[in-house]
């Protein structure tokens, strides 16, 4: 089976001290929780990585090379404060360099090589539209192996 080049990001931001110093545990993939506790709390600093469609760099025809298109969902309590970490986000994972990220699924733990993190689009600053949450969105293409590594 192919790797998730999701779930290897949310595991990759995650495993982050600069972030989780920042948010705690509070990285999800595709969507934030929609849990009354969760929602309850908002808002605050979170980050949810969800794919962003399109063909990224590194998809090679036959070679076992991904690109996946993906946006950074960083929401805090203020916008200025949702910018910056979008720019904490975006400096760790700039400092990506073939980096071997492990994530588990339904089948177990499942090891994932990241060869580099790309920028893709600019900082948008937004408020999500029922809500009223700040967040700041950021593009990136993750250049990964597509098989997974056991």
């Amino acid at each position: 089976m192919t790797a998730d080049p999701i779930a290897a990001i949310v595991a990759l931001i995650a495993g982050r001290a600069a972030i989780s110093d920042e948010i705690g545990t509070d990285v999800y993939g595709e969507e934030l929780p929609d849990s009354e506790t969760f929602v309850a709390s908002m808002p605050k600093a979170a980050i949810a990585v969800q794919s962003a469609g399109g063909v990224g760099a590194g998809d090679a025809s036959y070679l076992p090379i991904g690109g996946q298109r993906f946006d950074v969902d960083c929401y805090a309590a203020s916008l200025y404060d949702a910018r910056r970490l979008a720019r904490i986000v975006h400096a760790e994972l700039k400092a990506v360099r073939r980096e071997l990220v492990t994530y588990t699924d339904d089948t177990g733990e499942v090891s994932v090589l990241i060869h580099a993190v790309q920028v893709s689009g600019g900082f948008v600053a937004l408020r999500e539209p029922v809500t009223d949450w700040p967040r700041v969105i950021r593009t990136y293409v993750a250049i990964y192996a597509e098989q997974e590594i056991a």
